[in-house]
């Protein structure tokens, strides 16, 4: 297996709020309109749930060494809400 080319300087600036708006909101837009496809539903529910580990790595100033461990707990969904959003 070969190993993954770098990240071009675009790719590595791409904050929670712009997943937000150049990801998830369009993702959403084509899922909920026809045709409806599964393949459109799943993009958009995968982005969703993508969200939370944006705003974790956005709250941390997007540090490359976040232990993984660490950002699924603090991302992971509680019972009773996300309150720390």
């Amino acid at each position: 297996m070969q190993s993954a080319e770098p990240l071009s300087q675009l790719e590595q600036k791409m904050d929670a709020y712009e997943f937000f708006h150049q990801i998830v909101e369009p993702n959403c837009e084509n899922a909920l309109r026809p045709p409806y496809h599964l393949r459109l539903a799943w993009n958009a529910i995968v982005s969703l749930n993508t969200v939370p580990e944006f705003i974790v790595l956005h709250r941390l100033g997007y540090k490359t060494d976040v232990d993984r461990d660490l950002l699924y707990r603090v991302s992971n969904v509680a019972p009773g809400g996300r309150d720390w959003l």
